[in-house]
């Protein structure tokens, strides 16, 4: 028998009692950091008591471990908002400690053995309390995150991003109190979102759905539930990664992450949201009415993977690209670019849009194609500064007498930016290998036409600045491409610079393709990360661009 309809509202979600209005947005500040609202003044009177039974665990740690100094102690979550739910939520703590004697491994994995008795402790004396959550940070004394927990005068002033994740420091900085200790996050940086879950997504999925799955055979449907309800949430607080910039603020509590996707991603995005919203929340009784934990276990991991596909999205991070390298004009100049790429290959063009065309293609080899561009392999670095007419120089063209413009396209030298340099955050979605970084240095209006990767990439703006117009897959229609045995194949055929009068009788759906494009002023430091199969047309907007990139294949 099939299972009930759901509401197709969120109104009428929220009326049907599958919803609870529940959870708060957090503002932006004006450095896009979210604002924390999280205070032992906004703590319900009657968690009060579980939270300090929470401390009173963490300060009878150093008695159970060796040579260890508890630094700080944390409460974050629900609770510190003012957001608690009985039944629902539970004590959520973060401790930092440095230990110095070398016989505390064995005491610690012998304290963290003992946490599902802490829990049951809690539960017993709280019974409103859904458990005790103790995450502890325990690091050398003579670390440098030791030294840097401890405050000490010659540990270094920031943090790599590493050692941040490892304090969980946007969550800190975000929605967490310090109850004892030294607080740590004035020394932290501001916590801006960054698309982190989204960038784990599919292998968060891919491990829920085998859990799942191995679960039901067992019998396990509540704990198949579980599992899958910890993958809809971060789905959703995913997509509200995504969107926090546009729509000014940030939760990580999912009615407002529904609300956000819905207002920033789109109508199918919404669409989806609202589903896995509906059977993340659903209650016990509903779960009976829709076949039990493992059905609506099975559905929310389905669920959760739509709404992932549907936020498969290009990403900017402003002022990353510092992270691979140094930004700016005292590396990437005309002076150090014969140094820094002694040789590469460059695009050629008799005008200022670069259309890769497949030279080797049978129409092109006969001649009854004429190439759009020409590629020079192998340029030395100091020609193409000549060429590109920024300094002095004036060599004959290559390949089109009446006049020629040139895009350097070409692999990084491993020694100029160690790809281990490259942030796990810029990686892949699918982890997948990936190609040698590649240099590209353009002049004002360059312009690269609407075309799609088969690969996830990334793009860099190491110095100037570049505009880029993004297409999803699914606006192919309108999009008119090239057949795959054209020369221009995974090209578009209409130009976003066409008169639009003269593009709309040309081509009548490019009108739907337009309605769901995307553009990304790319400025110094930025990089965008973009899924495979976006179409993009990119054009540089400052005298001189110089941006790496990275396909994953």
């Amino acid at each position: 028998m099939l299972p009930p309809p759901l509401p197709t509202t969120l109104d009428a979600s929220i009326a049907a009692g599958l919803v609870k209005q529940h959870g708060r947005l957090q503002p932006l500040d004006e450095r896009q950091a979210v604002l924390c609202d999280a205070s032992i003044e906004r703590v319900q009177p009657s968690w009060r008591p579980a939270l300090d039974a929470a401390l009173a665990e963490w300060l009878a740690l150093p008695k159970e471990v060796t040579g260890l100094s508890l630094i700080a102690v944390y409460a974050r979550g629900s609770i510190v908002r003012g957001l608690a739910l009985e039944g629902i939520s539970d004590v959520d703590t973060l401790g930092f400690a440095t230990v110095s004697h070398s016989d505390a491994d064995s005491e610690l994995k012998a304290w963290q053995s003992r946490g599902s008795e802490r829990a049951r402790r809690m539960r017993s004396a709280y019974p409103f309390c859904s458990g005790l959550e103790m995450r502890l940070v325990c690091v050398p004394e003579r670390s440098s995150l030791g030294g840097w927990l401890r405050g000490d005068a010659a540990a270094p002033a920031s943090l790599a991003d590493t050692q941040l994740r490892a304090l969980d420091a946007f969550r800190l900085a975000s929605q967490a109190v310090c109850l004892h200790g030294s607080d740590l996050v004035p020394r932290l940086p501001p916590p801006v979102p960054r698309p982190r879950l989204v960038l784990e997504q599919s292998a968060d999925l891919a491990r829920a759905s085998r859990a799942v799955a191995a679960l039901a055979v067992q019998g396990s449907s509540d704990k198949a539930l579980a599992v899958a309800r910890w993958a809809a949430k971060r789905a959703l607080r995913a997509g509200m990664e995504l969107a926090a910039a546009d729509y000014g603020a940030f939760s990580r509590d999912l009615l407002p992450c529904h609300r956000a996707i819905s207002a920033v991603l789109g109508q199918p995005a919404g669409n989806r949201s609202l589903l896995v919203l509906q059977l993340a929340c659903m209650p016990e009784e509903e779960v009976a009415r829709h076949g039990g934990g493992e059905a609506v276990a099975a559905r929310l991991i389905h669920a959760a993977g739509r709404l992932a596909q549907a936020c498969d999205t290009p990403v900017v991070l402003r002022g990353m690209a510092s992270e691979i390298a140094p930004v700016g004009r005292a590396l990437w100049n005309l002076d150090t670019l014969p140094t820094l790429l002694p040789r590469g290959r460059v695009r050629v063009s008799p005008s200022p849009t670069f259309t890769f065309v497949r030279e080797r293609h049978p129409l092109c080899r006969s001649g009854a194609y004429p190439l759009p561009s020409r590629v020079c392999e192998a340029m030395s670095g100091s020609e193409f500064v000549a060429r590109i007419g920024l300094a002095a120089g004036g060599l004959p063209p290559l390949f089109y007498p009446a006049g020629e413009r040139y895009y350097m396209q070409a692999d990084l030298p491993a020694e100029t930016i160690q790809a281990g340099r490259v942030p796990a955050l810029w990686r892949s979605l699918l982890d997948s290998p990936a190609q040698p970084l590649r240099l590209w240095v353009s002049t004002r209006g360059a312009t690269t036409p609407l075309h799609f990767d088969s690969a996830d990439s990334f793009l860099a703006q190491m110095r100037g600045s570049k505009r880029v117009t993004f297409f999803p897959p699914a606006a192919l229609r309108g999009l008119y491409p090239y057949p795959a045995d054209h020369p221009l194949h995974r090209r578009a055929r209409p130009s976003l610079y066409a008169a639009p009068d003269e593009r709309a009788e040309d081509y009548p759906r490019f009108s739907e393709a337009a309605a769901v494009a995307q553009t990304i002023e790319l400025h110094e430091g930025d990089v965008v990360i973009f899924p495979r199969n976006w179409w993009h047309n990119v054009e540089t907007t400052s005298a001189l661009s110089v941006s790496v990139g990275c396909r994953f294949v």
